[in-house]
């Protein structure tokens, strides 16, 4: 008898039971397409998800080296997706580690959360599919350690080409002037 109202319970249970699910996006449109929508100022809709469903991050995704002005630069790319305002992106972002000569760490965002605002944040993929471009907000952000970062992989997925174009806008806080960029304009990186 015990047995029997152990799986009458049981049973009441399960059928009482709902599946937490997330809410599915019904429009999932190519993320390269991203770009070509708001060029052309085309809303879309609530529950769109720009998805890399054509894999084009895959190969920016890894870890990639690369000297500059006796500096060494690591750059771990990793793909997320982000929902705002009810539309969810699949989108890349950069955690990175520089170094001096010595082997001293100058910056290293590697250990820092994917929301964080020092890591480097995507923005949107080229209609070629070949350049993809982000956000940079540096430590000194505040007196313009700040831009806009491209990439493009070449040479047969081997190196990556990394530009920066520097914002520099300053806030009013800024008391010590325009603070030195921590990138270079321009640098290859090799993928290990």
């Amino acid at each position: 008898m015990k047995n029997i109202l152990l799986i009458c319970l049981f049973a009441i249970a399960a059928l009482s039971c709902k599946a937490q699910t997330l809410p599915s996006p019904q429009n999932i449109i190519p993320v390269e397409q991203q770009i070509i929508n708001r060029i052309n100022e085309i809303e879309v809709p609530d529950n769109t998800y720009y998805k890399d469903i054509n894999n084009l991050f895959d190969k920016y995704i890894g870890v990639w080296t690369g000297n500059y002005n006796n500096k060494s630069y690591e750059f771990v790319i990793s793909k997320i997706n982000k929902s705002f305002l009810g539309i969810t992106v699949d989108e890349l972002i950069i955690k990175y580690k520089i170094t001096d000569n010595n082997g001293n760490i100058l910056v290293n965002t590697t250990n820092l959360p994917d929301d964080d605002l020092l890591v480097i944040e995507g923005d949107y993929l080229d209609e070629n599919g070949e350049t993809y471009h982000l956000y940079y907000i540096g430590e000194n952000y505040k007196c313009g350690q700040n831009g806009y970062i491209t990439m493009a992989v070449v040479n047969n997925g081997t190196q990556l080409n990394f530009g920066l174009s520097v914002e520099g806008e300053m806030t009013q806080s800024c008391q010590t002037g325009p603070a030195e960029q921590i990138f270079p304009e321009f640098m290859t990186l090799n993928k290990q």
